[in-house]
């Protein structure tokens, strides 16, 4: 925490600098902005303070918008440089407890033993899903191509087969 504190701390610092200017920028412009300069004779420097406020104005969103971009980027860098760190530290622990312990020492308690599903048929979970019983399903008969409509006559092509007599 002490890094992200600095790290936010001296963009705090810079932007409180930032903003400080800022409001005496404003303040000024506050003073030169007289109820005389709505007078026609008056219109180019009321333009001109009016372009110098929105000018300043724009400044400050920005500024605003990057302090809040920076901020957010030393929060993430430093959250990942822990996540790192944690997940090192994590892994050295694990690996120390099992340099330290053999399987041997551990007492199995009870839904402790490692049991391996068998792989059941897509049908079968089906009907399990839809409390159907498969044992009263009716099973399915496809009908198929059924018998053999194409023939072809090799006594006519060829004469081999003439003398041949078969089914």
């Amino acid at each position: 925490m002490a890094l992200i504190g600095k790290a936010m701390d001296l963009e705090e610092r810079g932007f409180s600098r930032l903003k400080a200017e800022d409001d005496d920028a404003k303040q000024r412009h506050l003073r030169y902005f007289r109820p005389n300069l709505e007078n026609p004779a008056n219109k180019l420097a009321t333009q001109e303070l009016n372009q110098k406020e929105t000018e300043r104005t724009e400044r400050f969103k920005e500024l605003i918008d990057d302090t809040q971009l920076k901020m957010l980027d030393i929060e993430q860098d430093n959250s990942l440089a822990y996540h790192a760190a944690y997940l090192n530290n994590v892994r050295g622990l694990i690996r120390v407890y099992d340099c330290l312990f053999y399987k041997e020492d551990f007492i199995l308690l009870p839904g402790d033993e490692v049991i391996e599903k068998k792989h059941q048929n897509i049908k079968t979970l089906t009907a399990q899903a839809q409390k159907q019983d498969t044992s009263k399903r009716a099973t399915r008969k496809w009908p198929g191509l059924g018998p053999c409509t194409f023939e072809i006559d090799f006594a006519s092509l060829f004469e081999q087969y003439k003398e041949f007599k078969g089914k």
